[in-house]
């Protein structure tokens, strides 16, 4: 407080920019604080300062030179610093100048995927449409195949009657050849019958042959009715079987052109 009664009157003193202590103050050491000016004064300890005093003073004095050399080295890293921006800058503005042919490089390039994303999403809706026909003929491929296996039994039923009817006419040429055979007896009887007595016996065994061959004959005759109904039946199968082979002939056409097709949509989802 003393210090500064000291000095109250100097601080309020009217400037005269004419005077030699104004010229004094304006050329010396100042520092602005919120806007205000302050002189720097170098202040001399006297014996009328406490020692409180004295050592704030002193303490403000050494952090003044603290934050000076701070400031300083501030002012020199900020100019390294502006050197760097401007080398940025320069760095900056040669990137740009290098960069600048790859631009359309990278225009075309990106023109390039995006045609390749529209090839690759109409290839997918392709190959989906593709999946969904092979799903739909595999299905009836299946059903084909079922059909057929239907069909070979039927065949294979149809050739077993026709392996019946190959037997039945097995019976028939025997039934004929036996009915040639009871002729040729007849005849011989007859021529028989005109000579000697002692052909009588040789008749009777003739004819009991006879019987029995007409036995025989009659038995054939009813297996010859029942073979020519089976044949008449053996007839209609044949009928049957022709239809059964034609069907079976579309079906395989049928297989084959599914076959094909399918190939064909297999090399085309190669070739995308």
């Amino acid at each position: 407080m003393k210090i500064y009664e000291k000095i109250r009157p100097f601080l309020f003193l009217k400037r005269d920019k004419k005077s030699v202590h104004y010229k004094n103050l304006k050329d010396g050491d100042k520092i602005e604080i919120d806007g205000k000016e302050y002189v720097k004064v170098r202040l001399q300890l006297v014996d009328s300062l406490d020692m409180d005093s004295a050592k704030s003073i002193d303490n403000l004095e050494t952090e003044n030179s603290l934050l000076t050399e701070q400031n300083k080295e501030l002012i020199a890293n900020f100019e390294e610093l502006n050197i760097k921006a401007s080398l940025l800058e320069q760095l900056n503005h040669n990137l740009i100048n290098h960069s600048q042919p790859n631009f359309s490089r990278i225009k075309t390039l990106e023109n390039k995927v995006s045609e390749q994303k529209k090839r690759i999403d109409k290839l997918q809706l392709l190959s989906k449409r593709h999946k969904e026909n092979i799903l739909r003929l595999s299905i009836k491929h299946t059903d084909l195949k079922v059909k057929l296996d239907k069909e070979k039994r039927k065949v294979k039923e149809l050739k077993e009657y026709n392996l019946q009817n190959e037997a039945n006419q097995k019976l028939i040429s025997k039934l004929e050849s036996l009915n040639n055979k009871v002729i040729l007896l007849e005849q011989l009887n007859k021529n028989l019958v005109s000579t000697d007595n002692k052909e009588a016996c040789r008749l009777n065994k003739r004819d009991a042959t006879i019987t029995k061959c007409n036995k025989e004959i009659n038995r054939l005759n009813k297996l010859t009715e029942n073979y020519k109904f089976i044949e008449k039946e053996n007839e209609s199968l044949k009928i049957k079987l022709a239809k059964e082979k034609y069907k079976v002939t579309e079906l395989l056409k049928q297989l084959q052109a599914h076959i094909k097709y399918e190939q064909v949509e297999n090399t085309e989802e190669s070739l995308y």
